[in-house]
């Protein structure tokens, strides 16, 4: 029987950088595999395009941020909220809820003096379709300042 000295631990992981799904990252440190999608997505860390999976490194910085990435993401935070308040205050941003209550109200006044015109009826139906359209302006003004 010949004995084989080994000069170092045995490992089982290969040389090479491991790559992580979500899922099995998850499962292999024991957090949630949203919140864990959600930080590497939050942090700007996108899986390898080859593979689709995340480093290892990209997975412990999620998991465990250093007090520098923390620091810069409380900052945009702060920043983009100071920003949309300053808006509100200046008025740039627009109460989209008011502004669609005014519209609605304006609209069925409009609908009332227009079914009064003496044109036929398919004229007004054009016309107040036309009219209700406007309403998609109120729709795309609420989506770009939500960004």
């Amino acid at each position: 029987m010949s004995l084989r000295v080994v000069s170092g631990p045995v490992s089982n992981v290969p040389f090479e950088k491991l790559h992580w799904t979500i899922a099995r990252a998850a499962a292999e440190f024991e957090v949630n595999t949203e919140r864990l999608e959600e930080q590497l997505e939050r942090l700007g860390f996108v899986p390898d395009s080859e593979t689709g999976c995340y480093y290892t490194i990209d997975i412990l910085r999620a998991i465990h941020p250093d007090q520098a990435t923390l620091k810069e993401a409380l900052l945009e935070e702060q920043i983009r909220s100071l920003k949309l308040e300053n808006n509100a205050i200046e008025g740039i941003l627009l109460d989209s809820n008011q502004l669609r209550k005014g519209f609605d109200m304006w609209l069925t006044a409009a609908v009332q003096v227009i079914k009064t015109f003496d044109i036929p009826i398919e004229n007004q139906n054009n016309l107040i379709e036309c009219l209700a359209q406007c309403s998609k302006v109120f729709d795309e003004v609420a989506l770009k300042q939500a960004k």
